[in-house]
């Protein structure tokens, strides 16, 4: 993991961005990796949040849903594409 800011983030690879934490206060799997997807500017995070929907959709069909919904055309309609990179 590469933390300097001085690497454009397509050289960087893995690097500590976010903090995550549980909304109900849990200590439960607070030593866990979280991996952020940011559905508005990051146009990678579409596919990856597309695959958890197949992958847990038998398991958990409510959020599959949800996250269907989330991640449509819609939540992206009228955005440019140079606005995915932009922030």
């Amino acid at each position: 993991m590469n933390e300097s800011p001085d690497i454009p983030d397509t050289e960087r690879g893995l690097y500590p961005k976010f903090n995550v934490e549980r909304v109900n206060g849990s200590a439960r799997h607070q030593h866990c990796f979280y991996f952020v997807l940011d559905l508005r500017h990051d146009p990678h995070a579409r596919a990856a949040a597309e695959a958890y929907v197949l992958s847990c959709e038998n398991q958990y069909p409510v959020l599959a849903a949800e996250l269907r919904t989330k991640i449509s055309a819609e939540a992206f309609r009228g955005m440019k594409e140079e606005e995915f990179n932009n922030d």
